[in-house]
């Protein structure tokens, strides 16, 4: 087991008794059972595992891991939708879940996907937006855990972080407006105007802290149409 398996004062650690129930004395060589909370615990595991908001280190088979991690890409897919479907049609196209080898129409190594690509019909506005469905940090190592993750950087093991990778494509797409005007259908290129945004589902510690992105927006689904409407 790791050390955030069992520390008190984390959320749905493994060794809880929200997950572990039964109590075993050692001292004693005795347990401590409580049928109502047995049935609790259960159900709560059901529910969590169902809806997929605890960790995968939680499960020791595949399977579960597997559901886990699909149930996990579904719920993200939905959120892409809903971020998605609250532009206005009668201004904007969408696309969702578009790679840049799509856009540019030339190899590239994989950047993974843009969650929403938005463009203005008739202004030379494009919006690359970064969608996170994530759930309430509700203590101080979760509000560090987010903040770390959103950095905008490589980790020390040269891995991007949840931030950079947008970043990244961002950059990737500004270098090529040439390939980005003929997949948007804009002449101009040279006036095309790139916004990066991170959509989040509510709000989160990243909205609070000090970044030096540039042309990176954060906000929430519930102020994203106050945003988009002052660019």
């Amino acid at each position: 087991f790791k050390s955030v398996d069992w520390q008190p004062w984390r959320y749905k650690r493994r060794y809880s008794l929200s997950f572990k129930p039964i109590v075993y004395l050692s001292e004693k060589d005795e347990y401590v059972i409580s049928p109502e909370h047995v049935k609790r615990a259960f159900f709560h595991l059901l529910v969590n595992s169902y809806e997929a908001t605890i960790d995968e280190s939680h499960f020791q088979s595949n399977k579960m891991i597997y559901w886990n991690g699909s149930r996990r890409a579904k719920s993200g897919l939905a959120f892409n939708t809903k971020v998605a479907k609250s532009f206005n049609n009668n201004n904007w196209h969408t696309k969702e879940e578009v790679k840049l080898t799509t856009i540019l129409n030339k190899k590239l190594k994989d950047y993974g996907d843009i969650d929403v690509l938005a463009w203005h019909k008739e202004r030379n506005l494009i919006l690359v937006i970064e969608c996170k469905d994530l759930e309430l940090a509700k203590n101080q190592s979760e509000i560090a855990r987010q903040l770390y993750e959103f950095k905008g950087q490589i980790n020390r093991k040269g891995k991007s972080d949840k931030f950079h990778k947008h970043i990244v494509r961002i950059e990737v797409l500004k270098e090529n407006l040439d390939r980005l005007s003929k997949y948007v259908c804009k002449e101009n290129e040279e006036s095309l105007k790139v916004i990066g945004i991170v959509v989040f589902s509510s709000v989160v510690p990243m909205h609070f802290a000090n970044n030096d992105f540039t042309n990176i927006y954060l906000t929430n689904l519930s102020e994203l149409e106050d945003l988009v409407e002052s660019f």
